[in-house]
C-alpha cells in the first residue's frame, strides 16, 4: 500500500490544463500506513470511521484543481528525492556505522588549510554554522554576539575574491542583520541563511524565501505543547521563528530539563507524524521546524550551481547533519564537539574553527 501511494504521486503531472481529459487527483491515506508519515499533503483518515472517510472524499471532490496540483507537487518532490537509491545508501551508511563505530576522525587544523589559502588555485567556499561553531553556546540567544576576534577574521575573509562564505545559521534574520549585516555588500562574497534555510540573503540583496511554497500552518497546533512545558519547566522559554519554534531549557535545572525535554520530544513525535515537520533535540533545546527546508539544501544548491576547487562545511549540532550527509566526495565535513555524526572529521571546540579561519583569511 505504501508503494502504490508513492507511485501515484510520482506520476502526477506538473501542470494543470482545464481542457485535458485528466485532472489532478487527491491522495487519501489510512493513518495506519507508513506512507502517512512521509506524504504530508495527503488527507489522513481512520479507515474504520466511515463518516470521516465520506466527508474527506466529499472535501477532496470540491477542491480546486490548482490546489490539488500544488499538494501533489510538494509530495512528488519528496518522493523523487527520497527514492530507493536514497534509502539504500542511508541504510548501508547506518549499518556501517553500527558495525565499525564512530568513523569521524580528529584532525589537525593545518591539514585542512592548504586548499583554502589565497595562493591555492580555483574558487573556494566555506559553509559555516553560527552557534557553537563561530561563537560559543550562550545561555540565551541574544547573548551569542560575535566576538571582536571573529569580526576581524570575517573582515579579512570579506576581502578575498577567490572565496565564497556562506553562514548557514539557525538564527533569525533580524539577529544576522544586526550583528553581521555589514558583510552583506553588493559584489561581496558573503551569503547568509537564516532559520536553517528558510530565508537566504545573497550579497547586497534583501532577504528572500529559499522555498516559495512552504507549509507552516502547523505552527498553531504545536505551540500549546511548548507553552505547557515552558510553564512546568522553570527557566525555560520559547523562541518563535518564521518557520518554527525552539524551546530552550539551558537555564533550567539539569535533571528536570533533561527529563521534560525527552517527554516533550516523545509527545510531539506521537502528535506530528502526519505533519510536514522535523523535531531536533539539540544542545539543551528542542526545535520544531519544517521538513521541507534544511541546511543541506542550501549547500546542495551552491555546489550544483557553481564549480569550486575546495569546499568545507562546519557545524556542531544535529541540524548540521543535513550538511554532513550530502553525497559530495570533495566536500570536507567537520563536526565540532562530541556526538554521533556523519561528518568526516572532528574538532573539539569552536576555537579550532577560528584558528582555521585566521590561517586562511
Amino acid at each position: 500500500m505504501n508503494l502504490v501511494a508513492k507511485e501515484y504521486i510520482a506520476v502526477q503531472g506538473e501542470t494543470y490544463d482545464p481542457n485535458a481529459l485528466t485532472r489532478p487527483g487527491v491522495l487519501i491515506l489510512s493513518e495506519f500506513t507508513g506512507a502517512a508519515q512521509e506524504l504530508y499533503n495527503a488527507y489522513i483518515v481512520n479507515p474504520y470511521n466511515c463518516k470521516e472517510v465520506a466527508c474527506t472524499i466529499r472535501k477532496c471532490l470540491d477542491l480546486d484543481p490548482k490546489e490539488k496540483l500544488q499538494m501533489n507537487l510538494n509530495m512528488r518532490a519528496r518522493v523523487r528525492y527520497c527514492d530507493a537509491d536514497y534509502w539504500a545508501k542511508n541504510f548501508l551508511r547506518d549499518l556501517r556505522t553500527e558495525l565499525t563505530g564512530d568513523t569521524c576522525k580528529p584532525c589537525r587544523v593545518s591539514s585542512i588549510v592548504p586548499p583554502f589559502l589565497p595562493s591555492a588555485p580555483g574558487k573556494k567556499i566555506l559553509f559555516l554554522d553560527y552557534d557553537g561553531t563561530l561563537v560559543p553556546i550562550a545561555s540565551a540567544p541574544h547573548l551569542a554576539r560575535p566576538s571582536r576576534r571573529l569580526l576581524q577574521i570575517l573582515t579579512g575573509l570579506s576581502k578575498r575574491t577567490d572565496l565564497d562564505v556562506v553562514i548557514v545559521s539557525g538564527r533569525a534574520s533580524e539577529f544576522i542583520d544586526q550583528h553581521l549585516g555589514s558583510f552583506s555588500k553588493p559584489n561581496g562574497n558573503f551569503t547568509f541563511s537564516a532559520e536553517h534555510g528558510y530565508l537566504i540573503r545573497k550579497p547586497g540583496q534583501p532577504w528572500e524565501l529559499f522555498k516559495k511554497e512552504l507549509i507552516i500552518d502547523w505552527k498553531p497546533k504545536i505551540l500549546p505543547y511548548l507553552e505547557l512545558y515552558s510553564k512546568t519547566t522553570p527557566g525555560s522559554f520559547i523562541e518563535e521563528k518564521s518557520s518554527g519554534f525552539v524551546w530552550h531549557y539551558r537555564l533550567s535545572d539539569l535533571e528536570l530539563g533533561r527529563k521534560n525535554s525527552t517527554d516533550l520530544v516523545g509527545q510531539l513525535s506521537e502528535f506530528v507524524n502526519n505533519l510536514p515537520i522535523e523535531i531536533h533535540h539539540g544542545k539543551k533545546i528542542v526545535e520544531v521546524s519544517s521538513i521541507e527546508i534544511n541546511k543541506g539544501q542550501i549547500i546542495k544548491n551552491f555546489l550544483h550551481s557553481n564549480q569550486y576547487s575546495a569546499s568545507v562545511c562546519i557545524g556542531d549540532d544535529i541540524t548540521d547533519e543535513t550538511m554532513f550527509r550530502l553525497p559530495f566526495p570533495d566536500l570536507v565535513k567537520i563536526k565540532i564537539g562530541e556526538g554521533d555524526t556523519s561528518a568526516c572529521y572532528r574538532w573539539p571546540k569552536y576555537e579550532r574553527v577560528l584558528e582555521f579561519l585566521e590561517q586562511i583569511k
